[in-house]
């Protein structure tokens, strides 16, 4: 019995058809929208179906990529773009987006639906989330050690995947604006520009390096850890790239899967060769293990150069013409099937195919007498053995006819023709779904996206809050009449002591008349949930007004802590592009939300701000990682400090390391500033506006508080952002 799945990428058509005669149990492919990797070939609609098919025939799964974020137009359109696929029998799909995975559920009950790497799940409590929910799956963040892993599949049955190989990305996935910020390439729409493959220097450097840019992963050695861990599905990355890389290296981690699977962890080893041919295909400066043995290592990174090389003298080719078989996985292999036709006189012709236990009977013309020659039994057969491009290729084909038997040609073209498709529906009616989908949609019950709003609202917002992050800066919005909200950010604060500091700093914002907030860790992993879990009385008993949570493991465990949702405030990063996806929150209890910072003006006034935070002062995060800028400068100090990384137009991004949480958060050079967008304020109404205090000192959070602008803009540049010309 299989324990793990083989799963691998598929950038177009031809790269489907060798991952799975490479041996994939199931690929994961993107149509011509909705997917995280909109610069793949990716498939036509035509090609996606007959390639399905041919995956299903073959015994493989289809996954479906619809894993980035929708906004209102787009999702009304999502429905009729995945219907074809869906009665196809489209086995999953992958979702980023809560309105995506709304709509799914709405729409098509019945498909699996995968939590994609997009959703950044990094602990238990994440995955039980999402898992009671009703998804089947979920796609670990890559950053996870085998224990956390381990920890996690103990703790709920969702089905979990982990990358094994390929690229890795240097932010946690889904916590990424720096493409977006950087040229309006958004990763969260599926069209990253590789900026963490760029040259940045550090503030101790000479010249520039690549500090973000991390070596290619190769987990091939850890696949009996992983199968021990629970893994249920490997995956491989590469939709990107070639079809004679996606065959080559799921064919190396089919072997490696059937030596473990048939021989046991004793007996599991990779060959010199297979690494060798794992190098050939593609790497950046060799491999790394990644970060199942360890938290973050420098050695990761590739330090000198962020390209593709090869290890050795050998191109991609020459590494996968190696095995005398490989050149066959690039075609599309036959399927055995046997067969038994039957000519007689007077009767109809008869064609009765079989493949393992599935048979179909396929009748034709009448047979007549020759009047002149009759149709040679040779004929007969070279005309049924003639399958052409159809996945079926005869093992054994019994002929009866008799001896005068005369039968047109192109009528046994079409009994082959007619059998042979029969074939394929006999063996593909298990995945063919009705169309119950379709009278869901047409009897409206699937919410259309609000009108472009113009209407302009006579009052402001009526809460105005300020996130502070060093403590020099809470003096100063205490000061401040116009601030209503304190949100107190978990960089403020050390384990030792949390909660008395928490609850001191608490009382002090009451004392002023503010209300209090506290913002959790962008990043929830096991580690930092088992410490909110020691304190679980304590932090409840806060006199808190509301908690901001960054993530889908933050609102897992406080789901576990069974907080108030009313109290609970969904930030930026939990991506609400659509009305379906703010509604889905909203229906759950997370009412309080916060704009996406990635829509544009119209985009904004074209959904709901009912009950939202926007963001219009600060240094946007662009990064949350694991790895640590500061470790890769200095080694680890176990010290909250703060680095710069400089590009190459001399723009300075602060790095802030919080040992704490061991985190990285890379923030944006320029400052976003909307503050003197009143009139927008007044169209978009929104519950809330929010100041992100970063990097300013007292005099600078005062400054911006009395609606000047601080001294850091004499360094580094204000910006509106996405305000105006939005995302791809």
């Amino acid at each position: 019995m299989k324990t793990m799945e083989v799963l691998a990428p598929a950038g177009s058509y031809d790269a489907l058809i060798a991952a799975v005669n490479a041996g994939a149990d199931a690929v994961y492919c993107g149509g011509n929208r909705f997917g995280a990797r909109a610069y793949a070939e990716n498939f036509t609609e035509e090609q996606l179906l007959a390639a399905m098919d041919y995956a299903h025939l073959k015994g493989a799964k289809v996954y479906l990529t619809v894993n980035t974020c929708l906004k209102n137009r787009e999702l009304e359109e999502l429905p009729a773009y995945l219907m074809p696929y869906y009665r196809a029998g489209l086995d999953a799909v992958l979702v980023q987006d809560f309105g995506v995975l709304s709509l799914i559920r709405e729409v098509f009950p019945d498909l699996p639906v995968h939590a994609s790497t997009q959703m950044n799940i990094t602990s238990a409590h994440g995955a039980a989330f999402l898992q009671s929910l009703g998804l089947q799956r979920v796609v670990l963040a890559r950053e996870l050690s085998l224990k956390e892993i381990h920890t996690i599949h103990e703790s709920t049955p969702i089905e979990l995947e982990v990358f094994v190989h390929g690229a890795l990305c240097y932010s946690y996935s889904g916590q990424c604006l720096m493409s977006s910020m950087f040229g309006g390439r958004s990763g969260n729409r599926g069209r990253c520009a590789g900026t963490c493959r760029l040259p940045y220097q550090l503030d101790w450097q000479q010249k520039p390096g690549y500090p973000l840019s991390l070596k290619d992963l190769c987990a091939a050695s850890f696949l009996p850890a992983l199968q021990e861990a629970g893994v249920r599905s490997l995956k491989i990355e590469g939709r990107m790239k070639s079809v004679s890389y996606t065959a080559g290296v799921t064919k190396i981690y089919r072997e490696l899967v059937d030596l473990l699977e048939e021989n046991g962890a004793e007996a599991y080893a990779v060959s010199k060769e297979q690494r060798e041919r794992l190098l050939a295909y593609g790497n950046r400066s060799g491999f790394t293990n990644g970060f199942f043995e360890v938290r973050n290592d420098p050695g990761m990174l590739t330090k000198d150069s962020p390209s593709h090389h090869k290890e050795t003298a050998q191109t991609e080719q020459d590494a996968f013409g190696k095995g005398k078989d490989d050149g066959k996985l690039l075609s599309r292999q036959k399927l055995p099937i046997i067969g038994e036709a039957v000519f007689s006189i007077g009767r109809p012709m008869q064609l009765t195919i079989g493949l393992g236990e599935r048979t179909v009977l396929q009748t034709g013309a009448v047979c007549e007498k020759a009047t002149n020659r009759p149709t040679s039994e040779k004929e007969l057969r070279e005309k049924l053995l003639a399958t052409g491009d159809t996945v079926f290729s005869f093992e054994r084909l019994t002929l009866t006819a008799d001896r005068d038997v005369f039968v047109p040609l192109r009528e046994l073209k079409k009994l082959r023709r007619n059998a042979l498709i029969k074939m394929q529906e006999e063996l593909l009616k298990d995945k063919r779904r009705d169309t119950a989908a379709e009278i869901r949609i047409n009897n409206g019950k699937i919410s259309s996206p609000k009108q472009l709003c113009e209407e302009t609202h006579p009052v402001m917002p009526t809460t105005v809050s300020a996130l502070v992050s060093l403590r020099e800066q809470l003096a100063p919005v205490l000061k401040a009449s116009q601030i209503t909200t304190v949100i107190l950010d978990s960089f403020l604060y050390e384990r030792n002591g949390f909660c008395a500091k928490l609850k001191q700093d608490i009382d002090t914002c009451h004392e002023n008349g503010k209300h209090v907030v506290y913002a959790m860790p962008y990043i929830i992993r096991q580690e930092n949930a088992a410490f909110y879990e020691s304190i679980r009385e304590h932090f409840l008993a806060l006199p808190l007004d509301g908690v901001l949570v960054r993530d889908y493991d933050g609102m897992g465990l406080l789901d576990a802590f069974s907080y108030p949702k009313d109290k609970i405030r969904l930030d930026a990063g939990l991506y609400t592009y659509s009305d379906k996806a703010g509604d889905a929150f909203s229906d759950l209890g997370y009412v309080h939300q916060t704009l996406p910072v990635e829509l544009n003006e119209k985009e904004l006034l074209h959904r709901s701000a009912a009950h939202t935070a926007w963001i219009v002062y600060g240094r946007l995060p662009l990064m949350v990682t694991a790895n640590c800028i500061h470790k890769t400068a200095h080694g680890c100090d176990h010290k909250k400090t703060e680095t710069l990384l400089i590009d190459r137009r001399k723009k300075v991004f602060p790095v802030r390391s919080d040992c704490t949480d061991c985190t990285n958060l890379i923030l944006n050079a320029d400052i976003l500033d909307l503050t003197a967008e009143k009139e927008m304020m007044k169209r978009l109404c929104p519950e809330e506006i929010r100041y992100q205090f970063t990097t300013e000192d007292a005099k600078e959070t005062a400054q911006v508080l009395r609606g000047e602008r601080s001294g850091q803009g004499e360094k580094n540049a204000y910006t509106r952002g996405h305000f105006k010309r939005g995302v791809e």
